[in-house]
C-alpha cells in the first residue's frame, strides 16, 4: 500500500499535522514517523489517507510546501528546516523505501517538464542523503512534469495554481 504525503507545511514552524480531502499534512519528526509506521493521521486519528492526488484539495494561504520557482531546481533556504524534519524522521524510518516525486507546472514542454520535475525531486534527495544517515537506496527518485497537478489542470492554471504545482512529494513504497 502506498502512502501519499503531500509535502506542506504551515510557516512558522509551529506545526501540527491536518488533514484535508484525505491528504494528511504532517511536519514535525514525530508525526512523520508515526504517520508511516501506523498509518494514522496525527491529532485527527483519521486512516483516511490519500492514495493519489485528488482534484479538489483545499490549499490554505498559509500554507506552503517545498516548493520551486519557474524553471528553477534550487532548494530555497527557508524549506531547510522542513527538510531537516523529514531527514531526520527518514533516518528513524530505516524498515521503509520512499518515492520523492518531483512535479511542474504546465508551461514548457512535456519532455523538458519531466526532467525538470525529476531534478527537482534529485535536489531533495542530495539534500536528505547528504546531510542525514539516510542509504541513497532507499529513496528513488520520479519527475512527472505537468502529469499530476495540485491545482488547475493540465491545460490551464493560473500564476497561483502554478506556483502550487511546483512542488516535490514523498510517497512510501
Amino acid at each position: 500500500m502506498k502512502y501519499w504525503l503531500i509535502l506542506l507545511f504551515t510557516i512558522p514552524l509551529k506545526l501540527s499535522a491536518e488533514q484535508q480531502s484525505g491528504v494528511c499534512f504532517v511536519s514535525k519528526q514525530a508525526e512523520i514517523e508515526n504517520f508511516y509506521r501506523q498509518g494514522i493521521c496525527p491529532r485527527t486519528g483519521s486512516k483516511r489517507i490519500a492514495k493519489g492526488l485528488g482534484k479538489g484539495i483545499e490549499i490554505k494561504s498559509d500554507r506552503i510546501g517545498v516548493l520551486f520557482d519557474f524553471n528553477d531546481t534550487r532548494l530555497k533556504p527557508e524549506f531547510f528546516a522542513v527538510l531537516n524534519q523529514w531527514g531526520r524522521a527518514l533516518e528513524n524510518l530505516k524498515d521503509m523505501r520512499f518515492s520523492i516525486q518531483g512535479h511542474t507546472d504546465y508551461i514548457g514542454s512535456v519532455a523538458y517538464n519531466k526532467q525538470l520535475s525529476w531534478q527537482r525531486a534529485q535536489q531533495v534527495k542530495i539534500y536528505l542523503v547528504s546531510r542525514f544517515n539516510i542509504d541513497a537506496k532507499r529513496l528513488e527518485v520520479v519527475g512527472f512534469g505537468e502529469q499530476y497537478p495540485l491545482k488547475g489542470d493540465e491545460h490551464w492554471q493560473s500564476d497561483e495554481d502554478r506556483h502550487w504545482n511546483r512542488r516535490v512529494e514523498f510517497v512510501r513504497l
